[in-house]
């Protein structure tokens, strides 16, 4: 299984430029080809797209694409995609049940199919840390509870980030 992979490594400046600069994005590919977004969260729709998320929120019962997925069972997905997503989705699976993920997505890859995986990069997060960069987790600035004492924001966001409630 293993052996079947390409990995190839970009910089983020070259993803940019890459596959996003290009607003013909998916002229590459079939009128009818499928993509995937692993992971996607409850904000992500987009009508090429069949979006998973383990955390049912419902949506899935209003938006056709949408479906709920334990990542840690499933072996199989029902469709071949062209195009799978996966951002900020390792860390919340358990080490022992990588593997399997792994094949999932392989295995409803079609044949030269592709992968993009983008996990948290640790040191940077924990240099945003060290050096106080507050602007690096404004992100999460909304979900500071009203009156939070302001000597532990910076941790709290840091916990947010790397530790949230799912």
């Amino acid at each position: 299984f293993r052996d079947n992979f390409k990995i190839e490594r970009y910089p983020r400046f070259a993803i940019d430029r890459h596959y996003y600069s290009d607003f013909k994005r998916y002229a590459n590919y079939p009128a009818d080809a499928k993509f995937a977004n692993l992971g996607a969260g409850s904000s992500f729709h987009h009508k090429r797209w069949t979006s998973y998320d383990f955390y049912n929120d419902f949506s899935d019962q209003i938006i056709s694409n949408k479906k709920s997925i334990d990542f840690t069972k499933t072996n199989k997905l029902n469709e071949k995609y062209y195009l799978m997503y996966c951002s900020h989705v390792f860390e919340h699976i358990p080490r022992k049940n990588l593997d399997g993920f792994l094949k999932l997505a392989y295995n409803s890859l079609v044949p030269n199919g592709t992968i993009r995986i983008q996990v948290p990069d640790a040191g940077a997060i924990y240099n945003a840390y060290l050096t106080k960069n507050y602007d690096f987790f404004n992100i999460y600035s909304s979900t500071l509870p009203k009156n939070f004492d302001d000597d532990w924001k910076l941790e709290y966001l840091l916990l947010f980030l790397v530790a949230t409630a799912k």
